[in-house]
């Protein structure tokens, strides 16, 4: 007896301290606030104290008895309205509203406790009842404030939920433990699809008088938090209580809902702490909070039931192999795994303890809107497929099917089977079905291999002709080509006459020479396509033409060397090879031409001297005159000696126009404008006279041309032509007439 009286008298004289302490101390500076602040600071450093002071008396006194030796101490302070003993420890009202207490036993522990052979299950499904709800959210998260003694328990079941969640399509759990859990994070929850918190539940002011219950935070007390939270904690809704020789932060049912709002994602809250279906949770969570579902138990509860049943009910509501899925009701109520309720024998307990499900009863995580099988399982495009699943609903309404993303037109929908056919542009990928906002499993499709191959890969045709292409089309029930004429700059190579499902009729433009293309696509899967080079080429009919027009057409920059008569200068000058004094005609070797030609010819009563030298090459095409070398001299007597010589050299001067017809071919190579240029490599004009005594009577020479005339535009014009039409004429008196103007003999 004599420890028992030394003990209470070192606890009054440690309450007579503090007391004398507390109303000793002079009144801080500053508003209410501030005063109520270090007010609730004062009570949290006396809380520890009085725990302090508990464990003194738990040395001396058996447990009972020392927490109502402390009820004693503690209703002897002024600063404590109401003080009791629980079977979890003692639970403090203050004066200034504070709610606090000493947490010593939460009531969860490991017992071995026997299932209940009162509730044997009966079947796992029953009915099929319309399933309307599912958390949208597809985030989740884990508060684990008392993971540092629970930890054997939390880890299993959080990998349990996390390889459920990834066969519903469920975020893994986002894992916060111990210190991490403040009430910050208690408050900030709106947003996930499924809530769990596994800590410890204090029952106030006991669990035979429940006011409330309180759920333990990971949170030490201090003054930021307690600033921040003034209100809440002056008003009871965040209790502080001691547990493990700390002041932690506890937290209402109205703070938790007040702070979160969980409509907009039909959350799915597990409350796995003791007590968690007493108090205002229950009504809370879902009236207020707005939660779609909530769990939580009828008394304490041992946490291995606890860890049991969250662990169970993650795994069958997400068990993606049934049917349908499991609602939260039918977990609750038809688990094949674990009974919803145990005995617990505890000589404070003897009852019954159970798990209890509120809000939506039909809660699921998934939706029974599945794909079970696509028959054929590859097709190509424009094939009838038949999809098999659950959950289409009986007429197609507003409900879609895609492959890959590509809408399908079905022509049959019903609960269980939809037909339809594969959709042009689709590639292989998942089928998914969509009926209102819900989307079902994807479900993997693939086409059948689908190939093209055309009759021909290249042709060569020239221009205004017509030719016929085919492809075969194979891997597919619809043999449809599409065809199509790769545009090209500035013309397209041709155009369609007439198309069949597998054949066209081609006919080349007028207008192109040069190489085209031709696509032929297959219908059924249009990344399949094979290529027809179409090569419209005149070389053919170039090299059919023996003669060679040339005409150059300039201002002229002449040099006079010397005059005793005066011609009109030439803007132009011509040359060509003439059949009738015998010039030799154009020899093609591929697409090089050339002619050496060296003739006389009489005119009466004088002869000429004609010598012609041409070479030049095409392009595989003839759609462009590679280069060519024009040179002519001619000269003789008439009586006085005459010379006159022209020569020209180009590169690259383009096909211009072009008449083929039967037995008619001329093919024009122009350039008409000062960019011609950039075309002439050499350029010579010359002409020569003499008089009767031999002596210079007129010389003239140019090299070079003004581009940039406004009288004279500059041209080159060279054709091929099939026959002579380009003949040199004579006049009455068999004399030349030049085109460069008429001779004025001096008198």
């Amino acid at each position: 007896m004599r420890s028992i009286y030394l003990a209470l008298s070192t606890a009054l004289l440690m309450l007579f301290v503090y007391g004398c302490s507390s109303s000793s101390k002079s009144t801080p500076p500053g508003d209410d606030h501030n005063k109520e602040l270090k007010k609730i600071d004062s009570l949290i450093t006396t809380q520890s104290d009085y725990s302090d002071t508990l464990n003194v008396l738990f040395t001396h006194l058996d447990s009972t008895v020392a927490k109502d030796s402390l009820v004693k101490i503690l209703l002897a302070d002024p600063n404590v309205q109401m003080a009791q003993s629980t079977s979890q420890g003692v639970t403090v009202q203050y004066t200034n509203g504070m709610r606090g207490g000493i947490l010593l036993d939460p009531k969860d522990g490991e017992e071995t406790v026997g299932q209940s052979e009162q509730y044997k299950l009966g079947s796992f499904l029953g009915g099929d009842p319309s399933i309307g709800h599912k958390p949208s959210s597809k985030k989740t998260i884990f508060l684990n404030p008392s993971y540092w003694q629970r930890q054997h328990w939390a880890d299993p079941l959080v990998a349990q939920a996390n390889a459920s969640f990834a066969k519903t399509g469920y975020d893994a759990f986002e894992t916060y433990v111990n210190a991490q859990c403040t009430i910050d994070k208690f408050t900030s929850l709106s947003g996930y699809g499924i809530v769990h918190i596994y800590t410890h539940g204090l029952a106030f002011p006991d669990d035979k008088n429940i006011q409330e219950i309180y759920m333990l935070t990971g949170e030490t007390a201090s003054q930021a938090t307690t600033d921040k939270y003034f209100a809440d904690v002056k008003a009871g809704k965040v209790p502080i209580v001691v547990y493990d020789g700390s002041n932690k932060y506890c937290i209402s049912p109205s703070f938790f809902a007040r702070h979160n709002n969980f409509s907009d994602d039909t959350t799915l809250v597990y409350g796995g702490f003791c007590y968690s279906g007493l108090g205002g949770w229950k009504d809370t969570l879902i009236q207020v909070a707005k939660a779609g579902g909530y769990v939580g138990f009828d008394w304490h509860v041992q946490t291995r039931w606890n860890a049991a049943w969250a662990r169970h009910m993650y795994t069958h509501m997400s068990d993606t192999s049934l049917a349908r899925p499991v609602t939260l009701a039918e977990w609750r109520s038809a688990d094949p795994d674990t009974d919803n309720t145990y005995w617990d024998d505890e000589p404070e307990c003897q009852k019954w303890v159970s798990v209890w499900n509120y809000g939506y009863a039909d809660l699921v995580l998934w939706r029974s809107l599945k794909i079970l099988g696509i028959d054929p399982s590859a097709a190509p495009v424009g094939e009838t497929v038949r999809v098999r699943g659950v959950g289409f609903g009986a007429t197609k309404g507003t409900s879609t099917i895609t492959f890959n993303s590509v809408l399908a037109s079905p022509t049959s929908w019903s609960d269980t089977l939809i037909v339809t056919q594969v959709p042009e542009s689709t590639t292989n990928g998942n089928v998914v079905v969509t009926v209102g906002t819900e989307h079902s499993n994807g479900f993997m499709f693939r086409l059948a291999e689908v190939t093209i191959v055309a009759n021909v890969d290249t042709v060569w045709m020239l221009p205004n002709d017509t030719t016929y292409f085919s492809a075969r089309v194979t891997g597919s029930s619809d043999t449809t080509v599409v065809w199509r004429v790769v545009q090209q700059v500035p013309y397209a190579p041709g155009w369609f006459l007439t198309v069949g499902a597998n054949n066209c009729a081609f006919k080349a433009s007028n207008a192109f020479v040069g190489i085209g293309q031709v696509v032929a696509k297959a219908h059924a899967d249009t990344t399949k396509t094979d290529t027809i080079a179409i090569m419209v080429s005149v070389m053919d009919r170039l090299r059919q033409t023996p003669y060679i027009y040339c005409r150059f057409d300039g201002k002229m920059n002449y040099s006079i060397n010397c005059s005793q008569t005066s011609y009109d200068l030439s803007t132009a000058f011509v040359m060509q090879n003439s059949q009738q004094y015998g010039m030799p005609v154009l020899h093609w070797e591929g697409n090089s031409f050339s002619i050496d030609g060296d003739t006389s010819f009489y005119s009466n009563p004088w002869i000429y001297r004609e010598q012609f030298q041409v070479s030049g090459t095409m392009s595989a095409m003839g759609d462009t005159l590679l280069n060519v070398s024009i040179y002519l001299r001619e000269s003789g007597n008439d009586p006085y000696f005459r010379e006159w010589y022209h020569r020209v050299e180009a590169t690259n001067i383009p096909l211009n126009s072009f008449m083929l017809y039967s037995g008619y071919n001329i093919l024009r190579y122009q350039i008409y404008d000062p960019s011609l240029q950039n075309h002439i490599t050499k350029l010579e004009d010359y002409y020569h006279e003499t008089d009767d005594h031999g002596a210079c009577f007129y010389e003239r020479s140019a090299t070079s041309v003004d581009w940039n005339s406004t009288t004279v535009n500059p041209r080159l014009n060279i054709e091929f032509n099939i026959i002579q039409t380009k003949v040199r004429e004579f006049d009455n008196d068999s004399t030349v007439a030049r085109e460069r103007g008429t001779k004025q003999i001096a008198k």
